[in-house]
């Protein structure tokens, strides 16, 4: 229930805010977001909302909450589908965040390439994660069929 009104606060004030400025005093947003990207737009919307001290550290604490309840959900759902358990070990958890982190930490490490990297990263992936996924696919129907018969017994 937070998170669609946390996204919907950040949608609807962040990027009416961001609009409106842009649309106040031309460049203000754009000229920041074609020098530095989507990080520098950001920090200039911020700045000039009400309380622009302390705006900043409020957009980035909202998005490291974002970065780990994204993570926490990644890894919960990875391993439950790994384990085919509805509450999967610890340690199974751990095991893809630390994946995760790493992956992130190298794609960080790389800069400027990172996002061709992160491009050439999910072609090679794509393969073996295609043959992980295609025995749950393919048992998908007689799963949902076995489930609908125990909620209708």
């Amino acid at each position: 229930m937070i998170s669609p009104l946390i996204t919907n606060f950040w949608f609807s004030v962040v990027g009416g805010s961001g609009i409106f400025y842009e649309m106040e005093n031309p460049g203000s947003v754009s000229g920041p977001l074609d020098e530095g990207g989507l990080p520098a737009a950001i920090i200039a919307i911020a700045e000039q909302m009400p309380f622009a001290v302390i705006m900043p550290f409020l957009f980035l604490i909202l998005a490291i909450l974002f970065v780990i309840t994204t993570a926490d959900s990644m890894t919960y759902s990875i391993s439950m589908s790994m384990t085919g358990e509805g509450n999967p070990p610890k340690f199974m958890r751990v095991f893809w965040a630390s994946i995760m982190a790493v992956v992130a930490a190298i794609l960080i490490f790389i800069g400027e390439g990172s996002i061709d990297a992160l491009q050439s990263f999910i072609v090679v992936t794509a393969v073996p994660v295609a043959l992980l996924i295609t025995p749950s696919i393919w048992h998908a129907p007689k799963i949902a069929k076995e489930l609908w018969r125990e909620q209708n017994k």
